[in-house]
């Protein structure tokens, strides 16, 4: 399955959704687009294009910005998900199972993350971080973008918000120098939204989805399945 996380800012979501996805026995790629270099502690100077790298049980591989989703899935079939960060794949849209777009509330940002759903004919999920009281995703959308579709998302619950908080910060800012291993006191908005995306990809229930993300919190991470 190929999932898509376009916009900026989705390295944290997409670890730990990762590392849930580890922890439900899923074999999982990621597949990083974005060209920002915040995953360059897994890298070397001479590592080259989709070459896998494993890093706390997941892979990684890095792609242009203008990559080709065909070549990705003839060099990785053994993944049950593919998670590619792209700040947006016009050409690429039709072959992801699942997309969602991810944005801070900045303005610039949220303008921007507009322009690109207009291109789009279906989005799964939008996660605004680093909400406030004042400027949420239901602000947002209903008082400053008044979009229709946007509006029928948030009212499907497919819209989701993070508030701005330092823990959640700090450990964004640590992932770019050391990586990661626990992230226990990740907020409750964080976690709200790394389960809804779970069952939503996964129909796994939510007992088996708990249990993976409380030991993934603690930094336990199984192989890629306890019965190879």
């Amino acid at each position: 399955m190929y999932i898509g996380f376009f916009g900026k800012g989705s390295y944290d979501l997409v670890i730990y959704l990762c590392t849930v996805l580890r922890n439900l026995q899923y074999k999982v790629l990621i597949a990083d687009a974005l060209g920002d270099d915040l995953f360059s502690f897994l890298y070397s100077s001479d590592t080259d294009i989709h070459e896998v790298i494993t890093f706390k049980k997941i892979d990684f591989i890095r792609c242009r910005k203008d990559f080709s989703l065909s070549d990705i899935v003839s060099q990785h079939i053994q993944y049950d998900y593919v998670i590619v960060l792209s700040e947006y794949a016009k050409s690429q849209l039709n072959s992801f199972s699942y997309k969602y777009f991810v944005t801070d509330t900045r303005f610039i940002n949220v303008m921007q993350m507009l322009e690109a759903l207009k291109q789009m004919d279906k989005i799964d999920g939008i996660v605004f971080k680093d909400a406030t009281e004042s400027v949420s995703s239901e602000f947002i959308i209903k008082h400053i973008l008044k979009d229709d579709y946007l509006t029928k998302l948030f009212d499907e619950k497919k819209v989701f918000s993070i508030k701005l908080d330092l823990i959640n910060s700090n450990y964004y800012i640590n992932m770019q120098y050391s990586g990661f291993s626990n992230y226990r006191n990740l907020s409750k908005d964080f976690v709200f939204v790394i389960k809804s995306i779970v069952r939503m990809i996964s129909k796994k229930e939510k007992s088996a989805i708990n249990k993976a993300i409380s030991r993934a919190k603690e930094g336990v991470i199984f192989e890629h399945s306890i019965l190879e």
